[in-house]
C-alpha cells in the first residue's frame, strides 16, 4: 500500500457501538419541547465523552483521520433550540488535546441542508446558522486548519453559473472563522470536480475529490487531470489534502446513475490515480461497514484477504433518454426533506439538488388526471317530520361498501305508504282510518307516527305524537229547546 495514504472512516465504530460507544446521540424537537435544554445538555456530554474512547480504539490501530458527527450537540443549530457550547467546554478541550497528542486529524461535513447556492435569505442565515456552529465544535477543541467542515456545491436551480456566482457571494457573508474551515467537494448529480475549480481558485477554497462521485458525474478529463490545480490551492492554504473514496454495493446495476450512488459496506479498490500519488494525502473511507472497511483493505493490500474486485468502478456513461429514466427512478426515491442526513453517518452523502431533480420530475411525468367518479343517485328519504321513532333512517348516503338492512327499509316504505293513505281519507270519522285494502282500520293498528323536533332529538328524548289539523267542516247547529226559547 502507498505509505503517503492516511486512511481514515466516519462518525462511529461498530465495535465500540456494540458497548454503547458512539457520539450521535440526538433527539427530535418534540423531545426538546417536552425534556428541556438539560436532556439535550445531558446527551452532549455523553457524545463527547465517548469521542475519549474512539480516538484510543484508533490510536491503537493506527487510524489517524476521523469524521466527527454532526450529532455531537442535539439540534444546537437549530434556531428554536440553539443553545451555547460554553458547558461542554472541559470536554472539548479534552478531546483536542488527546488528537493532538496523537497527531489525529478531526473533520466534520455538515448536512445536506447547508446549501450557499440558493438566493433564499433564509436559507442562508439557517446555513450559517449550522456552519457556525460546526467550526465552533472545531475551534473550542483547539484544533488547527486541518480540521475542516465540507460541504457540497448546492442545488444548480437551472442556471449553474448564477448559483456559483450566488454561493460566491454568500461565501463572503460567513464568519471568518467558518469560511477558514470550509471546503468543497464534488458530488454525484449537479457540480463536478471541473465546475468548482474556478470557484476554488477564486476564493482559495479546497476541493476534495471524491473519485466515486466524479465517476458517477463525472467532468470533461478524469479525475487525476485535476490533481495539480486542486493540490494548489490546498498548499496555498498550508493544509494537508483530503480526498474520498467509497464503492457501489456489489450487486448494484452499474448502468443506473441513482443506484449507483449508494455506499456498499467495504471499499476493495482504490483508484490507480490516487495509488500511484508521491505526496501525503488523507483518504476519507465513506463505506457501512466504517472501521471495518479500513482493516480490511489492509488485509486486502497485505494479501491476508482475497477479494473478487480487481478495478475501482467505471465512469458513467448515459445517453439523454437513459438520464430520462433515472430521472423517472429518483422521483420514486424517498424524499430527502424527511429523509435522515446520511452525512451525519456517513453512508452516504445526500446532494443538496434532489429538490430541484425532482421538480423537473414532477413536472416532465405529471401523472394522468383520472376521471371523477360517478356519483350513485341519493335516496329518498322521509321528512323529518313524518319520521318514526322505531326505524332509524340515516340522512345520508351510506358509503359504498356498507351492510345496509333492507328489511328496515320496506318496512319503511310500508310505513310511508300507510301514511300518505291516512292523509287522503279526511272526512272519516276521529280514531279511524282505512287500511291498505280500503277496509276501516284503527289508528292504533298503525305506527305512532311522532314529529321529532330538533331539540327533542339532540337531548334523546321522544318527540311528542303528531297531531293533524282537525279538516274544515261546517259548524255544527246547536240543539235548542223550546224551553229555551
Amino acid at each position: 500500500m502507498n505509505p503517503h495514504l492516511n486512511l481514515g472512516y466516519c462518525c462511529l465504530n461498530t465495535v465500540l457501538r456494540e458497548d454503547d460507544v458512539f457520539c450521535s446521540r440526538t433527539m427530535r424537537l418534540a423531545t426538546f419541547n417536552e425534556k428541556g435544554l438539560e436532556y439535550a445538555q445531558e446527551l452532549a456530554l455523553q457524545n463527547l465523552q465517548d469521542m475519549l474512547p474512539i480516538i484510543e480504539w484508533n490510536e491503537k490501530h493506527g487510524i489517524k483521520l476521523f469524521r466527527v458527527s454532526s450529532d455531537m450537540f442535539p439540534l444546537a443549530s437549530h434556531p428554536d433550540c440553539a443553545y451555547p457550547l460554553d458547558f461542554a467546554q472541559p470536554l472539548l478541550s479534552q478531546i483536542g488535546d488527546l488528537a493532538r497528542k496523537y497527531g489525529h486529524r478531526l473533520t466534520m461535513h455538515p448536512s445536506q441542508h447547508h446549501v450557499l447556492t440558493n438566493k433564499t435569505e433564509k436559507t442562508f442565515q439557517m446555513t450559517a446558522l449550522g456552519l457556525d456552529h460546526h467550526a465552533e465544535i472545531l475551534d473550542r477543541m483547539g484544533m488547527d486548519s486541518s480540521a475542516v467542515m465540507v460541504i457540497h456545491g448546492g442545488g444548480v436551480y437551472g442556471n449553474k453559473p448564477e448559483a456559483l456566482k450566488t454561493f460566491e457571494e454568500n461565501f463572503m457573508r460567513l464568519k471568518e472563522s467558518t469560511r477558514n474551515r470550509l471546503v468543497l467537494e464534488n458530488d454525484e448529480m449537479a457540480y463536478t470536480i471541473e465546475d468548482l475549480l474556478p470557484t476554488s481558485q477564486k476564493l482559495k477554497i479546497p476541493i476534495v475529490i471524491d473519485y466515486h462521485h466524479d465517476l458517477i458525474c463525472p467532468s470533461s478529463k478524469p479525475a487525476e487531470a485535476y490533481h495539480d490545480e486542486v493540490f494548489a490551492v490546498w498548499d496555498e492554504r498550508g493544509i494537508k489534502p483530503k480526498v474520498h473514496v467509497s464503492q457501489s454495493p456489489v450487486d448494484v446495476d452499474m448502468s443506473s446513475k441513482t443506484a449507483r450512488r449508494k455506499h456498499g459496506d467495504y471499499i476493495d479498490v482504490l483508484p490507480d490515480s490516487l495509488l500511484s500519488l508521491n505526496r501525503d494525502i488523507d483518504v476519507m473511507f465513506e463505506a457501512k461497514m466504517k472501521e471495518q472497511a479500513v482493516l480490511r483493505y489492509r488485509g486486502i493490500m497485505s494479501g491476508e484477504i482475497q477479494t473478487d474486485r480487481t478495478t475501482f468502478e467505471v465512469p458513467m456513461t448515459l445517453t439523454v433518454e437513459e438520464m430520462k429514466e433515472e430521472k423517472k427512478l429518483l422521483k420514486k426515491t424517498k424524499s430527502p426533506s424527511k429523509a435522515k442526513s446520511l452525512c451525519e453517518e456517513c453512508e452516504g452523502e445526500v446532494i443538496e439538488t434532489v429538490k430541484v431533480e425532482r421538480k423537473v420530475i414532477v413536472k416532465a411525468k405529471a401523472a394522468p388526471k383520472k376521471a371523477p367518479a360517478k356519483k350513485e343517485p341519493k335516496k329518498a328519504t322521509v321528512a323529518s317530520a313524518k319520521k318514526t321513532p322505531q326505524i332509524a333512517t340515516p340522512k345520508k348516503k351510506a358509503p359504498r361498501g356498507m351492510w345496509v338492512d333492507m328489511s328496515a327499509l320496506e318496512e319503511h316504505k310500508r310505513i310511508k305508504k300507510l301514511i300518505r293513505e291516512a292523509v287522503k281519507e279526511p272526512t272519516l270519522p276521529k280514531g279511524r282510518t282505512t287500511s291498505s285494502a280500503g277496509q276501516p282500520q284503527s289508528a292504533a293498528d298503525l305506527p305512532q307516527i311522532c314529529v321529532a323536533s330538533g331539540s327533542a332529538r339532540k337531548r334523546g328524548r321522544p318527540a311528542a305524537a303528531a297531531k293533524r289539523p282537525a279538516p274544515k267542516t261546517a259548524p255544527a247547529k246547536q240543539a235548542t229547546s223550546k224551553k229555551g226559547k
